[in-house]
């Protein structure tokens, strides 16, 4: 990685033209919200005439990383490999999908909160705001496909719940996804994620005010998932990490850990490790 030249960044915004140009590209990729933002560098680009193609996998993390797969393999060549990719994620969708068709809308309740907050801070949910209370994105997309509760629908798209709010409406099942943020004390999932620190950061999100006499945590139905699953080539597992918990009767015998492992070993560059979905103990 030492050897990849750095051109910036863009959730902080220094991304520099000038090292995107010096490296001379055949082609740029970007997500199709940097089209949408408002970047100078977007501008810049496309003034210099470099092709550019936007991808977006963030729409729908259940069909839009497959679309973008699909115009990568045309563009680069790679149809049949892209092909077998999108086959395996569609079929590890539709293991999940194929048995939800009995399942009763909203016959289980749930909060979603992204874990970059830590225990002292309530951060971030994915619901929807109340003037559109069906436009939802990311992890809300996947919990609207799950037929669940989602306590944050039509009341709030990407800002925190209020404490209060949270505590009235008593979730049957609370989800904190965690990913490799430097700052203490926040969840820790995903590639160099250990579970014995996860468990214990995720047991201190339980020790909120008032958390105590919430169902979820009095019944240990918290869980930890990796923050990045939805946008991701592997968002499936995402997917049936939340189908597991919500309905373990049905998914007993899902194993979404394994199915993440043998998507790494048959199609990632690197090797399976780390921590991507945990249940309080």
């Amino acid at each position: 990685m030492a050897s990849i030249p750095s051109i910036g960044n863009n959730a902080n915004d220094t991304i520099s033209t000038e090292a995107v140009l010096a490296l001379e590209p055949d082609l740029v990729l970007m997500n199709a919200s940097m089209a949408q933002g408002n970047f100078d560098y977007v501008e810049k680009l496309e003034e210099a005439n470099l092709p550019i193609v936007y991808l977006d996998s963030v729409s729908n993390p259940l069909s839009s990383p497959q679309e973008s797969l699909a115009i990568l393999g045309e563009i680069l060549g790679k149809q049949d490999k892209a092909n077998q990719v999108i086959e395996y994620m569609n079929k590890q969708v539709d293991t999940v999908m194929s048995r939800l068709e009995n399942i009763e809308e909203n016959s289980v309740s749930t909060y979603i909160e992204i874990g970059n907050g830590g225990p002292s801070k309530i951060a971030n949910t994915f619901g929807s705001s109340p003037e559109k209370p069906d436009k939802l994105t990311s992890w809300g997309v996947i919990l609207d496909a799950l037929k669940v509760n989602n306590i944050a629908k039509g009341v709030s798209k990407s800002s925190p719940l209020n404490s209060e709010y949270i505590l009235e409406q008593d979730p049957d099942v609370i989800v904190i996804t965690g990913q490799g943020w430097e700052k203490s004390g926040t969840m820790e999932m995903g590639y160099y994620a250990d579970a014995d620190k996860s468990q214990e950061i995720l047991k201190s999100f339980t020790t909120r005010t008032g958390w105590n006499t919430l169902s979820a945590v009095k019944n240990k139905e918290v869980y930890s998932l990796y923050h990045g699953f939805p946008p991701h080539v592997f968002a499936f597992a995402g997917l049936q990490g939340l189908a597991k918990a919500y309905y373990p009767d049905i998914f007993e015998d899902l194993n979404p850990s394994e199915n993440l492992k043998e998507f790494y070993e048959k199609f990632m560059p690197e090797d399976f490790s780390g921590e991507w979905f945990l249940k309080l103990q």
